[in-house]
């Protein structure tokens, strides 16, 4: 078992962690980013009255597909207020978010890393250099609409926050789409980018360290060309932390935590080891 000092070192901690359920924000899958936007429903959230100073909760209840910026929210923790942090999304917003994200995953991945998914494009100024694909996708959407551009009227009855009435600045503050915003842009209810890295990024991923290989085999009669025989095979192949020689240790004292290094040739050549964990022969019928 990995000591607590293990757990706790930047260095080590991932050789003695695997992470069960990642979600692979390559994903196109409208559905897929919904489940993942609305994962945090049916938890509890906590709450602390500034005023009274007295702790509290809202009931998961009531608390529909949250994307708190702050998990002990200020005030009274009523939902969807502009300053009270608590931010829920309704069934049809959740729809929204998910189809506009899949729309810029398609348009600027695969993504290689997770800087590469939340950062925006270096060069000259267009739509990709402007924002990341998260927080463009917010923008392409309706969520913050009740926080309205320069030189509208706020709406507290319309979708999303309620209780703005923004004092309004006209340069130096542009979204995804090019529109200048005004100052209100940034308070706690108001939706952005890093909210939802703050919600979900523990179950964020570019790829999966677990696939599933399908392979065909088949032999033929040299003579007549004659298929004889076919095969087809499924293998589950899980990535594991560990080098594929993990007889040379980065310092770790206790050679059966050791993961190996790359000053061993087999592992500059290798990388690391895959398991497989699972097999099973197919038959036409699972194709």
């Amino acid at each position: 078992a990995p000591t607590l000092a293990d757990l706790r070192d930047f260095d080590q901690a991932a050789a003695n962690l695997l992470l069960n359920g990642a979600f692979n924000v390559n994903s196109t899958s409208i559905d897929a980013w919904k489940a993942l936007l609305s994962s945090l429903s049916g938890n509890d959230l906590q709450v602390f009255n500034s005023v009274s100073r007295t702790a509290g909760t809202i009931s998961a209840s009531t608390l529909k597909n949250p994307i708190p910026r702050f998990w002990a929210s200020a005030a009274t923790g009523a939902v969807n207020q502009a300053w009270e942090g608590a931010r829920a999304l309704s069934d049809a917003e959740v729809t929204e978010l998910a189809t506009r994200i899949v729309e810029q995953v398609k348009t600027r991945g695969p993504f290689l890393s997770m800087s590469d998914f939340l950062n925006r494009r270096l060069g000259t100024a267009h739509a990709m250099t402007r924002v990341g694909a998260l927080q463009a996708a917010i923008d392409n959407s309706s969520l913050n609409d009740a926080i309205k551009l320069v030189g509208e009227t706020v709406n507290p009855s319309g979708k999303g926050l309620t209780g703005n009435t923004p004092s309004v600045i006209t340069t130096n503050l542009i979204d995804g789409k090019g529109n200048t915003l005004n100052s209100t842009v940034g308070m706690p209810g108001y939706l952005m980018q890093q909210d939802v890295v703050q919600a979900f990024s523990a179950a964020m991923t570019v790829r999966s360290d677990t696939f599933t290989i399908r392979t065909y085999g088949e032999t033929i009669n040299p003579a007549t060309g004659v298929t004889q025989a076919k095969a087809w095979a499924e293998a589950v192949v899980q990535r594991l932390p560990e080098f594929v020689d993990p007889s040379t240790t980065t310092g770790d004292s206790d050679p059966t935590t050791a993961i190996g290094s790359l000053s061993s040739t087999t592992n500059q050549n290798m990388g690391r080891r895959f398991k497989v964990i699972g097999f099973r022969w197919l038959s036409p019928s699972d194709l």
